[in-house]
């Protein structure tokens, strides 16, 4: 697992080692010390020698996700359809060119401005939408592919 040279200085070596190819296999360690051939020099002391088992941080969601959410939402609400049935196939992160978010409906006034979303591909009932957000899903325009 590691071999270290350590001299008396007055420190403390803390040593740290991932465990995690190990999990669930038994295994035995063995501390040893080698003086190097010089007597009474082999002096060693481990202090609380442990393996802990810490959980690693969840992982965050991502950034996305709320302007997902709304999407997923919008679209079942339009087409009255459970939002458990839509499942997200892709998702790109996009710079839309207007506050339409680059989807162009009847009667529909966009300005020229530049607004960071994304664009969502959802499935459902063997059909494909796809959906314009902006970063935290406030403006949602979908249509059908």
């Amino acid at each position: 697992m590691g071999e270290w040279y350590e001299e008396f200085d007055g420190q403390i070596t803390r040593i740290k080692i991932d465990l995690t190819s190990l999990a669930g296999q038994e295994v035995q360690f063995v501390l040893g010390v080698s003086n190097e051939g010089k007597a009474g020099m082999g002096n060693a002391f481990w202090l609380v020698p442990s393996i802990r088992n810490i959980k690693p941080s969840p992982s965050p969601e991502p950034v996305w996700t709320s302007a997902q959410k709304a999407a997923t939402q919008k679209i079942a609400q339009d087409l009255s359809l459970d939002a458990s049935t839509l499942s997200m196939v892709s998702v790109t992160v996009a710079e839309w060119k207007d506050s339409c978010l680059g989807v162009q409906l009847p009667d529909q006034v966009c300005s020229e401005v530049v607004v960071p979303g994304y664009s969502f591909v959802f499935e459902a009932a063997n059909r494909r939408f796809e959906a314009h957000t902006d970063n935290d899903g406030t403006l949602v325009f979908w249509f059908e592919l």
